[in-house]
């Protein structure tokens, strides 16, 4: 891969511990089809260390992905290896009436909240601003606490509106899912587990998590994820090649136990939500969450739980 393994290498060797992960996720990533990695080598010109190795992830990302109503995973021609359901090939690997999951994090929609109160939506003109340091929190805790929950559906379809009436003039992609088998033990605990099992590392106390519960026929294209979808998250872990597709990968589960057994992990564009998809709304307690080093020793070990030793062929260690 010429600059982009150099880049890596000096990543591997002289990298902070997040940006050793994401080198070693890349490095050890069989999912990525040559020709999408012909595209991201156009964004490594002066991929030579760590700093452009980074860069480079993000132009990719923002270019390719994030930013656009169709991004890169979504085309044949370009991650058929990777597509599961839908696709110009209409594939159907997973049948479309398995159920998904995904969180969404409302104490981080502060940009959508100001686009859609400027926008007039209903429900949003009492909002502060992003601006203003802990506004969202306190705004979100008022709308959402238990005295007020007999409103807080009618709420909860205000911020939906906003969310997919925003995606349509500025998408940010992918969205990251895993089945509702995966985590439905979870939805009567601590939001902060829903966090946990998908592999997002936001330890923090009192954030609002919304979790919504809908279906494969929903979304279009189901994709199994690449390191470069996943962009500059360390908190990403490559698959196995052993790992079936339709498993898609295995998100890093961000609990201090050792976990024993994998649950899947998907991607798709974005789509618009609504509240009969909403299972549960509630705030995340003051919960440990792993360190990105010992958060893939785990996820590594429960790869070799389930998989076996011959991993061990892929990848000897993670690094971390």
């Amino acid at each position: 891969m010429g600059r982009i393994s150099n880049s890596i290498r000096q990543s591997l060797n002289h990298g902070s511990d997040p940006v050793k992960a994401i080198a070693c996720n890349v490095a050890h990533d069989h999912r990525i089809p040559r020709i999408r990695l012909r595209s991201y080598r156009k964004f490594t010109k002066s991929a030579t260390d760590t700093v452009s190795l980074l860069a480079s992830l993000r132009a990719y990302h923002d270019d390719k992905i994030a930013n656009r109503r169709l991004p890169e995973f979504v085309y044949e021609h370009l991650n058929g290896q990777n597509i599961l359901v839908g696709g110009s090939n209409a594939k159907q690997l997973i049948a479309r009436d398995v159920e998904l999951a995904r969180v969404v994090s409302l104490n981080s929609l502060g940009i959508i909240f100001d686009w859609g109160k400027a926008r007039g939506i209903s429900g949003l003109q009492t909002f502060p601003g992003s601006g203003i340091p802990g506004a969202a929190d306190h705004w979100l805790d008022q709308h959402l606490a238990p005295k007020n929950r007999p409103l807080a559906r009618g709420f909860l379809g205000n911020v939906l509106d906003a969310m997919n009436a925003y995606a349509k003039q500025r998408p940010y992609q992918p969205s990251w899912a895993t089945t509702w088998k995966g985590i439905e033990p979870f939805v009567d605990g601590d939001a902060s587990r829903w966090l946990q099992a998908v592999g997002v590392s936001r330890p923090a106390s009192g954030q609002w998590c919304m979790l919504l519960r809908y279906s494969v026929r929903d979304v279009g294209t189901l994709v199994r994820p690449t390191s470069l979808d996943a962009g500059d998250y360390p908190f990403h872990f490559t698959s196995p090649p052993c790992a079936m597709l339709t498993s898609g990968g295995h998100p890093a589960d961000l609990s201090l136990r050792p976990q024993i057994t994998t649950r899947p992990e998907y991607i798709h564009k974005q789509i618009a939500h609504t509240t009969s998809q909403v299972v549960a709304v509630r705030q995340t307690r003051a919960n440990q969450f792993a360190r990105l080093n010992q958060q893939r020793v785990n996820h590594y070990n429960c790869l070799l739980s389930e998989y076996g030793s011959d991993i061990m062929q892929w990848m000897t260690q993670p690094k971390k």
